[in-house]
């Protein structure tokens, strides 16, 4: 979950971007099976506090973008890539589609989303990340800013599970 200050451009371009180069950071020297890969669902909303987490539509509507057979298979599809993206409608056109970020338009398809009661379009980014394996769908990275954001990880204890949802904190 983001403050809703943090511009949607910033997260869909650049987070993405330093996601994927932590990404090619930590799988560099690994072995297949050590790799990390990710599916990265984006939409944007209200939530309220749940005793689960948030409650609301946007939570449920990004968990289902994040479930969709089209995320799942642009991994599955792809045995070299380590990060697909999905982005809501919304999300897609407010930032995307009206030139908002490096992302161009011609890079996403469109894609139907239907599970559960959740039924809508969503935009899948065509350039799956193949890291540093040098296929030919891999991104450009994005220059970083001095100062400029990065990817970290805190875990106190341990972290298992298969629906891991991560919450990122601007400052």
């Amino acid at each position: 979950m983001l403050p809703d200050s943090e511009p949607e451009a910033v997260v869909v371009d650049r987070f993405v971007r330093e996601l994927g180069a932590g990404l090619d950071r930590h799988n560099g020297q690994r072995v297949e099976a050590a790799k990390l890969r990710l599916r990265v669902a984006i939409h944007f909303g209200p939530v309220v506090p749940a005793e689960n987490g948030y409650a609301g539509p946007a939570p449920v509507e990004v968990h289902r973008l994040l479930e969709s057979a089209a995320l799942k298979a642009a991994l599955e599809d792809n045995p070299g890539a380590d990060l697909a993206l999905v982005l809501s409608d919304v999300v897609y056109r407010d930032t995307v589609h009206e030139g908002h970020t490096t992302l161009r338009p011609d890079e996403f398809e469109s894609v139907a989303v239907e599970l559960k009661e959740f039924s809508g379009t969503a935009w899948l980014w065509s350039q799956v990340r193949s890291g540093q394996r040098g296929t030919a769908g891999a991104a450009p990275a994005a220059p970083s800013a001095p100062g400029g954001p990065h990817v970290s990880t805190t875990v106190n204890g341990s972290v298992s599970g298969s629906d891991l949802v991560f919450g990122i904190r601007n400052g």
